[in-house]
């Protein structure tokens, strides 16, 4: 099993529209098994380049909803180290061929 980070928000889901605790999986960071919460700074460490980015967009994935069981697309959005916000992942950004994330601005 691939290690991940976690995290954790309350959303609708895309699928059933029903208000839910979205757990979003990502590999960004010290990729630890961590629990993070909108505002929390990443850890670093083993596992994780430090990338010199202002503004980061991470490429995730939820776990299955806890209504319908369906798992999404989505972006996590980190400014200056720090978990700013999230939403689902509609394809504006292309991370085929890159490490899972990208910076928006150096």
């Amino acid at each position: 099993m691939i290690s991940h980070n976690t995290l954790i928000v309350e959303a609708y889901c895309s699928h059933c529209h029903e208000k839910t605790i979205l757990k979003i999986q990502f590999q960004y960071g010290e990729v630890w098994d961590y629990i993070y919460y909108i505002g929390d700074e990443l850890r670093w460490g083993a596992g994780g380049a430090h990338p010199d980015g202002k503004l980061v967009v991470i490429d995730a994935i939820t776990e299955e909803c806890d209504v319908c069981d369906e798992t999404e697309d989505y972006l996590v959005f980190v400014e200056n180290n720090i978990i700013k916000s999230t939403r689902q992942n509609e394809g504006e950004y292309q991370f085929f061929g890159v490490e899972g994330f990208i910076v928006l601005e150096g």
